[in-house]
């Protein structure tokens, strides 16, 4: 199971917010130490995403294929920033929790929770099995 919450279900959350998580990892790649094929490659992923996203959006070219084209392209595009995220952001000691809130990146808590102490018993109730039913 994808616990992926960070990343918005629908198309048009989904542009702005890559737009955004794009335009922040960009000028940072390099000090947070992405490689450039990786950069490379969601560049070109997030073109082919939003020229696709542009037809499928726009009733005049909104089209069956068009839309097939779109979901082609951001599960794509998706699966990289994910691929990204996991490797190279998540658990990057040189970004800070506040450069991944700006992403728009999940921050996982480095402490536990607390479970309080219980205060009461809980109720036990047997019921026999054996008795059949008429």
């Amino acid at each position: 199971m994808k616990h992926d919450y960070y990343i918005p279900k629908r198309d048009r959350e989904f542009n702005s917010w890559q737009d955004n998580w794009f335009k922040t990892l960009l000028p940072n790649a390099e000090a947070w130490n992405i490689p450039a094929v990786e950069v490379t490659q969601l560049t070109e992923l997030k073109s082919a995403w939003e020229a696709a996203f542009l037809l499928a959006d726009e009733p005049s070219t909104k089209t069956s294929v068009a839309v097939q084209n779109k979901n082609n392209a951001r599960k794509e595009y998706q699966d990289a920033i994910r691929h990204v995220v996991n490797l190279y952001i998540t658990y990057n000691v040189s970004i800070t929790d506040g450069q991944r809130r700006a992403m728009g990146v999940t921050v996982h808590k480095t402490t536990r929770t607390p479970v309080p102490v219980p205060t009461s018993f809980p109720e036990v109730t047997l019921v026999d099995s054996n008795t059949t039913r008429r």
